[in-house]
């Protein structure tokens, strides 16, 4: 055998070498934990992971929290969070490095946020894991590409199933299948209606994830909304910002960390549902979605979206697009005759006196440059003008 064959068959005993001693690493780390927490889904991720922190640390334990949503952060037994610096994009491994550092610190739970996309990365997350208690948030049409169809994401979801634990959801769409694999894998579904969700907070289907998370602790009901009262919410959780313009009132609904259309239109009609029928009827409405080079199918998607949503009689009167196009969403947009723009930044945006604006697509890139300005526009004229400034559940 030459060298360079010794060489590779060298180099191959040295990465499996390095994988079982990883393993066992892990395995060995993880039984320091009385509890662990997966949660998985499309949407409300880092949300419901922030609920379940507050239900841990209600329910007695010192619990570590992990969320890569709108900003990586990790949150402390104490309650407080810090940010996780990246060097590089997101890597699966981050779990087990989380892991490992949680076990130094003396915590005892942890509820750590899915930071993958692809099926076979969430697979390598639930492994790294192990998790007593995984959530599915719910199943939807996003990261087409990686994913495919919501049917799809939903058996994704599915396979990481933790055998012999427990699955917690309130996505009634999907539900059988989820119930059907954890009985083949020995676990079982706990199931919350969003209905019961209903008063907790701005997303019931969220409310009701962590509702079923509060039953499986043991948690009464009482004790649960008394911690999700106060759960630290996300920096890209929805919120709703307002300012004079002209003679009305400009209000800016921001959705955009929902990043699916799905989500966008479910909080689009919360914030019209607040604002009150009367103001909608009256208020021009522009949806603004913000564009990422690296998402040119997310960007497709929302053109979709926007195709339909409109229309004479749909929710919006008019769409925006700020950042990058690609011609063949632009293509869509054109065909579908309705009344759009494209953006290069935000100050281009000829809001109306007594619109309302969606902010929808991406928060990173160009749509923390839209949330920025908006942000400007309120705190400009909070002090004469008595700017709302509402925050929700993303």
């Amino acid at each position: 055998m030459n060298s360079s064959k010794w060489a590779g068959l060298i180099a191959l005993a040295v990465a499996l070498l390095f994988l079982v001693a990883e393993r066992i690493a892990v395995m060995q780390t993880r039984r320091r934990f009385k509890l662990v927490i997966h949660v998985n889904g499309t949407r409300g991720k880092s949300t419901v992971t922030r609920m379940i922190h507050a239900l841990l640390r209600e329910a007695g334990y010192a619990a570590w929290g992990k969320v890569t949503g709108t900003e990586p952060r990790l949150l402390l037994e104490d309650g407080t969070e810090r940010l996780i610096r990246r060097i590089g994009p997101a890597n699966v491994r981050e779990q087990r490095n989380m892991l490992l550092k949680a076990a130094t610190s003396g915590v005892d739970a942890l509820v750590f946020e899915c930071n993958a996309v692809r099926p076979e990365l969430q697979l390598a997350s639930a492994s790294y894991l192990d998790a007593d208690i995984l959530v599915i948030t719910n199943a939807r049409l996003d990261h087409r590409l990686e994913q495919g169809t919501a049917a799809d994401a939903a058996q994704a979801f599915a396979a990481t199933i933790p055998p012999g634990g427990t699955v917690v959801s309130s996505d009634a769409e999907h539900r059988s299948l989820w119930e059907e694999t954890a009985k083949g894998r020995g676990a079982r579904l706990v199931f919350v209606d969003p209905a019961e969700g209903e008063g907790l907070g701005d997303m019931p289907e969220n409310m009701a994830c962590a509702l079923g998370v509060a039953d499986s602790l043991g948690l009464s009901r009482e004790r649960a909304a008394a911690a999700l009262s106060s759960y630290s919410r996300d920096p890209g959780a929805f919120s709703e910002l307002s300012w004079p313009c002209g003679g009305g009132r400009t209000r800016f609904l921001d959705a955009s960390a929902a990043n699916e259309p799905d989500s966008t239109d479910r909080l689009a009609r919360l914030g019209y549902a607040r604002a009150g029928t009367d103001a909608v009827a009256a208020a021009h409405r522009v949806l603004v979605v913000a564009t990422r080079a690296d998402r040119p199918d997310r960007s497709m998607q929302f053109a979709e979206y926007a195709a339909k949503a409109c229309l004479p009689g749909g929710l919006y009167d008019e769409a925006a697009f700020l950042g990058p196009v690609q011609l063949a969403v632009r293509a869509v947009l054109k065909r579908s005759g309705i009344h759009c723009s494209f953006l290069r930044k935000p100050a281009e945006l000829d809001a109306e006196p007594g619109c309302i604006i969606v902010a929808a697509g991406n928060r990173g890139g160009h749509g923390k440059l839209l949330h920025d300005w908006a942000t400007a526009k309120a705190g400009m004229a909070s002090a004469s003008a008595g700017t709302e400034i509402r925050g929700g559940s993303k």
